[in-house]
């Protein structure tokens, strides 16, 4: 690894350094922030706004999607609800029971009781 430093230092542009960007991670780190702070000013403001829109862009899809797994979720559990109602009343057991076991509403039973 101490090579691999010393020949990033030596010429960060050479050859050798390039393929060492392959396998070391941090040697292509420090590149890119060589990189980075080589640019003039207006080149390091529009590549930090950039990566700033990217880095909302990651948080914003990641929410969505821990969104759709809660939805998701939820789903699963109220239909899993319905079907243990739906045996209860196949079992006649009384509204109340069913209500307490599942969590659904006196109406969402009536409802699955006139169905049967």
């Amino acid at each position: 690894m101490l090579e691999a430093w010393i020949a990033f230092i030596q010429s960060p542009e050479s050859e050798v350094v390039e393929k060492l960007e392959m396998s070391k991670k941090e040697i292509k780190e420090a590149k890119s922030e060589l990189l980075k702070m080589s640019v003039d000013s207006k080149d390091r403001y529009m590549y930090e706004k950039r990566k700033e829109s990217i880095l909302e862009k990651v948080s914003l899809i990641e929410s969505a999607e821990q969104k759709g797994i809660e939805k998701g979720l939820q789903q699963g559990e109220y239909k899993k609800a319905i079907e243990i109602a739906q045996n209860a009343i196949n079992n006649n057991l009384d509204d109340n029971t069913i209500k307490i076991i599942t969590g659904l509403s006196l109406e969402e039973i009536k409802i699955l009781r006139n169905k049967k």
